[in-house]
């Protein structure tokens, strides 16, 4: 075996532990690893995950939750159900 061989996988071995448990770490924290618990919004809207201002790439283009947020109308359908109007349908179709 060679020297530098040797070192390399000397190395690898003593940061082999640290990286399980970066990653390891990196899974837990991640929203679709939270069965049965809804994270928000706020989880995925930081500028590393999907709130980016500028798209990175073309597959993802990380900037989906800023897009979501400035142009969607769905963004405000909760305070949409509670304007006076639909109040009054929903007690008209005996909803409250």
């Amino acid at each position: 075996m060679s020297p530098v061989f040797a070192r390399l996988l000397c190395l690898a071995l003593a940061l082999a532990p640290a990286a399980l448990v970066h990653a390891n770490a990196l899974q837990a924290a991640m929203p679709d690893r939270s069965p049965g618990t809804s994270m928000g919004t706020v989880t995925c809207a930081s500028s590393t995950c999907h709130g980016s201002v500028l798209a990175w790439d073309d597959v993802v283009l990380h900037n989906e939750y800023t897009t979501w947020s400035r142009l969607d109308r769905h963004t405000r359908a909760y305070a949409t159900l509670l304007t006076p109007q639909s109040v009054s349908i929903a007690k008209k179709l005996g909803l409250s």
